[in-house]
């Protein structure tokens, strides 16, 4: 990708990054340095290790949205409501301010759900989500429902933060979830309305 706008290599972009990250305290602050200039290039982390490699050089549009995400990162900002995704499970959730980013123990809590719910002696047992946010649980709940039997889960979001950003997941496959908005599903991209939350 290099470019006759060319400002800096990649490499040397991400070593500065890195070692302005590192000085403010972030933890894994390569790693935060790569998954920023992913997100401004529109690369996996390993596109932007391969672009590294390759000497590719950033433009210098690129070059200010990387440095103004490396500056607002060194401010604690969270690196999810930076690049708009939080990972969880096998799912990529939209998140942003004033939803809390799903924490990696919160998955230990969605897998108890779905062992549960699995176990139920109901042909389709119902779990509602509440107090929602990022719509984490009721997301990997209804994900797993469509690669197993049915099942539904409501997750009725608690602030109009979370109703924003909170995407329903599937009512494909016998497995439904619902979230507060009308956005594309996050597992197979259909659509359903908001008044369907309380059908449940």
């Amino acid at each position: 990708m290099p470019s006759s706008d060319a400002s800096a290599p990649v490499s040397e972009a991400l070593r500065h990054a890195s070692s302005r990250l590192e000085r403010a305290g972030v933890i894994d602050a390569i790693v935060d340095a790569e998954l920023l200039l992913g997100h401004v290039l529109a690369l996996s982390r390993g596109g932007v290790q391969a672009a590294a490699f390759r000497g590719d050089g950033l433009t210098s549009a690129q070059a200010d949205d990387f440095a103004d995400l490396v500056e607002r990162r060194a401010t604690r900002v969270p690196l999810q409501h930076l690049t708009g995704v939080a990972p969880f499970r096998s799912l990529e959730l939209s998140v942003g301010p004033g939803v809390f980013v799903p924490r990696p123990e919160t998955e230990i809590v969605a897998q108890l759900a779905i062992d549960a719910l699995r176990a139920a002696a109901a042909p389709e047992p119902i779990a509602v989500d509440l107090g929602t946010g990022s719509g984490a649980l009721s997301a990997a709940i209804g994900a797993a429902a469509l690669s197993s039997t049915s099942g539904r889960a409501a997750s009725p979001a608690s602030s109009s933060s979370a109703a924003s950003i909170s995407s329903p997941v599937c009512t494909s496959s016998g497995a439904t979830a619902f979230s507060t908005t009308s956005e594309p599903c996050a597992v197979c991209s259909a659509t359903f309305a908001a008044s369907a939350v309380g059908t449940a």
